[in-house]
């Protein structure tokens, strides 16, 4: 019973809801306003950009959210948005998101930058007031995507993202894996648990009957 305790701790662990602070800083931007937010795709963006590319299953997401809602209410001058790309799969692979969280910075000379510093509230602030300007970049290359184009890229990841999608999505499917652990874990443990008190006692061969018929006989 312990163990089905821990266990079932560890899924609410995991299974904790991380989102973005609701009516906060942060704009969360899908296909269908992406563009028209942030100017990205335009030509002309109406004012740099520092984009959080995010899946909601992912740890590292979850853990970053917190510092970039405090991020973004402390960054006036700075759009700071952030997009699921579960549900928005044309944004991120146009911009070859490849991993979660990617933090990408868009600068009004239409240069893109990938962020790889600290995910900490003032590496993000530093970067975003001078730290940004040392850096190359690459001229953005993103074009106006439309709610219609959301279906992924061919390939593995695709494949791996119908299969998910088809079972009811990513919490689903991962509440699902975790509930069958937890069934074999209670299974596992239902066979393990007592097998040192209750040990089958030796079955008696016919050599030991017939040692015990001569000892009667003597006797």
């Amino acid at each position: 019973m312990q163990k089905l305790v821990i266990v079932l701790g560890l899924l609410a662990v995991l299974c904790a809801a991380h989102s973005f602070k609701e009516g906060g800083a942060v704009k969360q931007l899908t296909v269908d306003n992406f563009t028209a937010v942030t100017g990205i795709g335009s030509g002309k963006l109406t004012k740099n950009t520092f984009g959080m590319f995010y899946a909601p299953w992912c740890g590292h997401c979850k853990k970053l959210i917190p510092t970039y809602d405090e991020f973004a209410e402390k960054t006036a001058d700075v759009n700071v948005v952030a997009v699921d790309c579960t549900t928005n799969r044309a944004i991120c692979d146009q911009l070859d998101v490849k991993g979660y969280p990617t933090l990408l910075y868009f600068t009004s000379d239409n240069k893109q930058i990938k962020y790889n510093k600290p995910r900490t509230l003032e590496a993000l602030q530093s970067f975003v007031s001078t730290d940004y300007k040392q850096e190359t970049g690459a001229d953005i290359t993103f074009k106006p995507v439309s709610g219609g184009s959301n279906a992924p890229s061919d390939g593995i990841s695709a494949q791996v993202h119908k299969l998910i999608e088809s079972v009811g999505g990513p919490t689903v499917f991962g509440v699902g894996i975790l509930a069958a652990f937890i069934v074999f874990a209670v299974v596992l443990s239902f066979l393990c648990g007592g097998s040192d008190e209750k040990k089958e006692k030796p079955r008696q061969t016919d050599e030991d009957n017939a040692k015990k018929s001569s000892n009667k006989k003597r006797e």
